[in-house]
């Protein structure tokens, strides 16, 4: 495949040629034509060369085919940038992810029609769509970040000039120093408590047993929630304690790549009681719904959500929070950030490192780790040597107490510097006695 910037001229009535318009030519031998112009629709140099260049890359993409597509005068619809934006998005990423999205983007074109201009998108517009839909304060942030990220991207592509996306969310949002929201373990108690006694009330034939053990490994293991509907018992081996979270035919982990997840405590258990109770030793999934077969991930979370205002908590907290909930108990009770990163299976260290700072000790035992022979900490030390001498002033009690006892067992004719042997000899003390 070749691509080439060329120029159009004409000829005036008086047969002097001048330039008309700039075009991009692409040439493959293996297509039907060989050659295809696609107008640039400009005479001026500059910009016929950004928009080659964005052509040329999109091309080289996939993104952009001449042979089929067509460069519209009025630009690129709504629509068809999404579905670019989306074809995009596919590479390299889950199903789940795409639908991240593709959910918040495809009720907005389908408000501004399928023939909307994406260059004529205004910011009253996305204030507009936001008003109309009922979203809790963690969706609203969600749609907000995935409009930010897609007009990103057209302003990157040459599809547009101005972001039409409110100055305040504009910019990339931080996450360096936001915590994303955990519960406690009395709060993640109190969800399970909730659930039994619903299951009480309305006399569930298991208990909400079901629901409770997924709940629990969850908080146990931090799987996502895709990875925890499709785990399947080929990927347990309760022998190592081990599971691999791993791409399936059904199924892509967000980043692609597999890792293996310990099995301990609650999760562990949990397994075990699921492995006695099974009755068919095919490669079934672990947690199967009611019918059987897997467990749908949004009648999952709505339950969970369910329970949570149950026991009024925060409507920030989700099924994904459970999370968020492992891994700051992880890092809270002495788990590594590296360690962690490779458990969650984040494929940047900078994720994982939101939860570094519910450990403001790391870096001294870090130091104290590396350097600790070459340096004393004096908190250390004089801690140190408060127990030390608590120990000394132990001893020395016990050592007086004798001494009192033997001088009441002789009648106080006990001097000082008498050989406890001679009063060993007298059947008053063990031999391992010492001086007085």
């Amino acid at each position: 495949m070749a691509a080439h910037l060329r120029e159009k001229y004409r000829a005036d009535e008086k047969g002097e040629k001048y330039l008309s318009y700039y075009y991009a030519e692409f040439y493959d031998h293996q297509r039907q034509p060989r050659r295809k112009r696609i107008s640039l629709q400009t005479r001026d140099k500059v910009g016929a060369r950004q928009k080659f260049a964005q052509l040329e890359r999109s091309y080289m993409a996939g993104l952009f085919d001449p042979w089929k597509d067509v460069l519209r005068k009025e630009g690129m619809t709504v629509k068809e940038a999404v579905d670019l934006f989306l074809k995009d998005r596919k590479q390299g990423r889950s199903a789940g992810t795409v639908a991240s999205y593709r959910d918040p983007l495809r009720p907005l074109e389908k408000m501004l029609s399928p023939t909307f201009p994406l260059y004529a998108v205004e910011t009253r517009h996305i204030t507009a769509f936001m008003k109309k839909r009922d979203l809790a304060a963690a969706s609203k942030k969600s749609y907000l970040d995935r409009f930010r990220i897609f007009f990103t991207w057209c302003e990157g592509q040459g599809l547009i000039k101005d972001n039409p996306m409110p100055p305040r969310v504009r910019g990339k949002q931080s996450r360096a120093h936001v915590l994303p929201e955990f519960l406690t373990e009395e709060q993640f108690e109190a969800i399970i408590r909730a659930a039994k006694a619903d299951a009480v009330l309305k006399h569930l034939k298991h208990g909400n047993e079901p629901l409770i053990q997924m709940l629990r490994f969850a908080v146990g293991t931090g799987l996502r929630r895709g990875e925890l509907c499709s785990l399947r018992w080929s990927a347990v081996d309760l022998k190592t304690g081990m599971l691999t979270v791993k791409n399936t035919e059904d199924f892509q982990t967000k980043s692609g790549r597999e890792r293996s997840v310990p099995l301990v405590g609650g999760a562990l258990t949990v397994v075990q009681q699921l492995q006695e109770a099974r009755t068919n030793e095919g490669d079934g999934y672990v947690f199967s719904g009611t019918f059987g077969g897997q467990v749908n991930g949004n009648y999952l979370g709505k339950r969970f959500r369910y329970y949570r205002r149950k026991v009024g908590l925060p409507e920030n907290i989700n099924l994904h929070s459970l999370r968020h909930t492992f891994a700051s108990w992880s890092v809270m009770r002495g788990m590594d950030l590296y360690r962690l990163k490779e458990i969650m299976g984040h494929a940047d260290m900078k994720t994982t490192l939101v939860y570094a700072h519910l450990r403001p000790d790391t870096l001294r035992q870090e130091m104290l780790r590396c350097f600790g022979k070459d340096y004393v900490d004096p908190q250390v030390e004089a801690q140190t040597l408060r127990t030390k001498l608590k120990e000394k002033e132990a001893e020395c009690e016990v050592l007086r107490r004798e001494r009192d006892r033997l001088r009441d067992a002789l009648g106080g004719k006990v001097e000082e510097g008498t050989s406890l042997y001679l009063v060993q000899e007298a059947g008053l003390i063990r031999p391992s006695s010492r001086l007085l």
